[in-house]
């Protein structure tokens, strides 16, 4: 069994459960600014993971496969994506971390 999944689709079906968009910058621009957002955030005292090299690990290419815990294990989803994606959008509505 092969279930890829792009960053890309990921963060849209949360964008779009949230009544967002994705917005983008291309990552010359994005990712010196998140070093610096990250560490303006850091000297006021909040936690932040947010820096140059988040942003390349986010904006890697390709998709993520569970192909090998198939085969290895014999991993086999439960769910597909879409049904996963709806299950968490109703649990942060039922959290009211969206509305």
């Amino acid at each position: 069994m092969r279930i890829l999944l792009e960053p890309c689709k990921f963060f849209g079906h949360l964008a779009r459960m949230s009544g967002g968009t994705i917005r983008t910058l291309p990552m010359s621009v994005a990712a010196p600014l998140a070093g610096v957002l990250g560490n303006v955030l850091r000297r006021v005292g909040q936690k932040s993971d947010l820096c140059e090299g988040t942003m390349l690990l986010l904006n890697r290419p390709g998709t993520y496969s569970i192909e090998k815990a198939g085969k290895i294990l014999g991993y086999q989803p439960l769910v597909s994506i879409p049904e996963g994606m709806a299950r968490v959008e109703e649990w942060a509505r039922a959290e009211g971390i969206i509305k």
